[in-house]
């Protein structure tokens, strides 16, 4: 199944986001849910869901296009600056749109990073170095969906697509995250699988978690 998305940017605003333009193409949303494949299909408003998501598609974005959203939804409370990674321009920004709004409803960013070994206390430093896979991993960060369209199968083809574009273009055989606490059962449900021990991260609990691709 494929989604084809605009050439040129759309016209219309977001009132909660800042619009800007984005690049095109054509990409396929490999093992997304017959559910919001529907929804995707569903423009002539018949139903609320339906007309929440009209036009709804995925596509490569700018790092600049999803620095609102991921502040809005994962560190309201901390300076715009705390979601800009410094890895940021070496990444793979995708986000999900629909045809009413310019700015982004989903955004996630990639980036080619080794899996990191699961440290044991009895292991000593040199053979955790020498433990690192021989394969090709990337990461997923700033993995975030406004509100309002949450529970209606975005975030699902999203990540999704991801896998597939980590495997296809970016040639990793796995992609791991560092997933908060309170989503780690979301993922899971998505075939992700927890490694490593919990941590913490400016007062917020996270596990890592990761998928072979």
């Amino acid at each position: 199944m494929y989604v084809l998305y605009r050439t040129a940017p759309l016209r219309s605003t977001c009132s909660q986001l800042l619009p800007s333009s984005s690049d095109s193409g054509r990409y396929n949303i490999e093992g997304a849910t017959s559910n919001i494949w529907c929804t995707v299909l569903n423009m002539n408003g018949s139903n609320d869901r339906g007309s929440l998501l009209e036009g709804f598609h995925i596509e490569p974005t700018t790092v600049e296009q999803t620095i609102a959203l991921r502040h809005a939804v994962l560190w309201p409370h901390k300076p715009e600056s705390h979601v800009r990674l410094p890895e940021d321009d070496s990444g793979y920004h995708f986000g999900a749109f629909v045809s009413s709004c310019d700015a982004p409803i989903a955004v996630i960013s990639v980036f080619k990073e080794p899996l990191p070994p699961v440290i044991d206390s009895e292991q000593d430093e040199a053979s955790i170095s020498e433990a690192k896979p021989p394969f090709e991993a990337g990461r997923f960060r700033k993995f975030a969906c406004d509100s309002v369209y949450q529970g209606h199968g975005v975030g699902t083809a999203l990540l999704r697509h991801v896998f597939s574009a980590a495997r296809d273009q970016l040639g990793c055989c796995v992609l791991w995250c560092d997933a908060r606490l309170s989503t780690s059962n979301w993922y899971e449900r998505r075939g992700m699988q927890i490694f490593g021990p919990v941590f913490t991260k400016s007062g917020v609990g996270y596990i890592r978690m990761k998928a072979t691709l």
